[in-house]
């Protein structure tokens, strides 16, 4: 019985501590919000770009690292079976 007290009470504290939103998530909303505020939509813009582009170079740079990989493994395996 006590061991079923002990989880409700584990259960209650952890539900209160925790927040929904997390700080980091306060602070960039206060800085996009801060950004409108200063330069106007063209802010927005600028990091809706930053994001997208920050996507499409992460995303090629998992592909030449993987092709990479790839072209290290046929190598090795070259030399194994070959003995070059």
């Amino acid at each position: 019985m006590s061991e079923i007290m002990r989880s409700i009470e584990k259960n209650r504290k952890q539900r209160f501590t925790s927040l929904p939103i997390s700080i980091s998530w306060v602070l960039r909303i206060v800085f996009v919000a801060a950004g409108f505020c200063l330069w106007g939509s063209s802010f927005i813009w600028a990091l809706w770009g930053l994001y997208l582009g920050f996507l499409i170079i992460r995303q090629v740079l998992s592909c030449l690292v993987s092709l990479a990989v790839l072209i290290a493994l046929f190598i090795l395996l070259a030399t194994i079976i070959f003995n070059i």
